[in-house]
């Protein structure tokens, strides 16, 4: 016959205990974990994002100070979509 809560035996054999609060709260720290190590994740995603876009808008700059010449109005026109795509990114994560 098969056990009623065979996840929850798992955990019980893992952990070493039997007590369903040693296995709930085995559970939650877990789950913590998950969520903890998920929102780290995404926070450097969205700081590479915006570090990105910083150095891509200081690049900018620099060619713009150079002067408008038709061979820096291509690059230019690439970085600012970069940057537009960049800023999109960065709005669909938030």
């Amino acid at each position: 016959m098969a056990p009623k809560f065979p996840k929850c035996q798992t955990i019980a054999k893992k952990i070493g205990s039997r007590r369903i609060d040693k296995i709930l709260q085995e559970i939650f720290r877990r789950e913590k974990e998950g969520y903890n190590t998920d929102e780290k994740e995404y926070n450097q995603r969205i700081e590479e994002l915006e570090a990105r876009v910083d150095e891509r808008r200081g690049i900018i700059a620099e060619l713009e100070n150079y002067g408008f010449d038709l061979v820096v109005d291509e690059p230019v026109a690439i970085l600012r979509a970069a940057v537009q795509d960049d800023l999109g990114e960065i709005a669909r994560l938030i």
